[in-house]
């Protein structure tokens, strides 16, 4: 749900108002869909590296590989 907001202008320059309540509650849902997207670029990262290793673009270890390395 969008806050209620206020518009104004002074000097040609346009903004709103909204009470502090609803702003947090903005920033709240904004940093939880920024945290989405990151996730989403993630996956898709990781899908394409994917792509990569199979069509023999890219050098891949495998798991019994990497943990002898540890």
């Amino acid at each position: 749900m969008l806050p209620k907001i206020v518009p104004i202008t002074h000097n040609q320059e346009h903004g709103v108002f909204i009470n502090s309540a609803e702003w947090e509650n903005f920033l709240k849902q904004h940093q939880m869909l920024e945290h989405l997207f990151e996730w989403r670029n993630g996956l898709k990262e990781a899908f394409q590296e994917i792509r990569d290793i199979q069509a023999g673009k890219t050098d891949y270890i495998t798991m019994e590989d990497f943990l002898n390395e540890c």
